[in-house]
């Protein structure tokens, strides 16, 4: 299955000799370059994707990026601390990274990984959890907005107000730049405008 930053693939992998079979279940983020960062809404939403994943495998989850390291500790710093916040309500990063490092060396190899994992913890936290998988759809949909309670009591009355809060507000300024005189035309409706001021 391909995502707008990630794969997920089923892999059966047999034995040679043995003809011993075993399936692995791959989750491939596909937007982290490497040494670098990687956009953090994405990759909480993917980190939260291969944690709720359903299945029937007993085996452990292996991280890996081309070294090792950087991209790999930076994943499983974010893994383990949300977990670990979550459950207490703290989290220490240079410590648990000294832990990573005394396993493996170089453990979020770069000065921006780092930084990364701290913007990348603030998202995890502050991200409310919104996933609804397609064979639970119905029924937490009949949760989200029962039939005997008033629209503007329900859940998703409240999750359209928190989206309704983020949107930004514009001023006039803001749209110079789709009111000049030669851009009048452009605008195929005078109520939606293209929100680029003019420096």
């Amino acid at each position: 299955m391909t995502y707008a930053f990630y794969v997920i693939r089923d892999i059966s992998i047999t034995h040679k000799k043995t003809k011993e079979e075993r399936q692995v279940h791959q989750f491939h983020f596909t937007k982290w370059p490497d040494h670098g960062t990687p956009d953090t809404l994405e990759l909480v939403l993917f980190g939260r994707r291969v944690t709720s994943y359903k299945t029937q495998l007993t085996g452990q989850m292996i991280v890996h990026c081309s070294a090792g390291i950087g991209r790999t500790g930076t994943f499983i710093g974010l893994n383990a601390l949300l977990t670990h916040g979550k459950n207490t309500g703290k989290v220490d990063i240079p410590r648990y990274v000294g832990t990573m490092r005394n396993g493996r060396m170089n453990m979020i190899q770069t000065y921006e990984q780092y930084i990364g994992l701290h913007e990348l913890l603030v998202e995890g936290f502050n991200l409310q959890k919104s996933l609804i998988f397609r064979v639970n759809f119905p029924a937490v949909l009949s949760t989200m907005c029962p039939t005997n309670t008033p629209a503007n009591r329900t859940k998703i009355h409240q999750e359209f107000k928190v989206l309704k809060s983020l949107t930004p507000n514009y001023s006039p300024s803001c749209f110079k730049a789709a009111l000049l005189e030669e851009n009048l035309e452009k605008n195929r409706n005078k109520d939606i405008l293209a929100g680029i001021s003019l420096p």
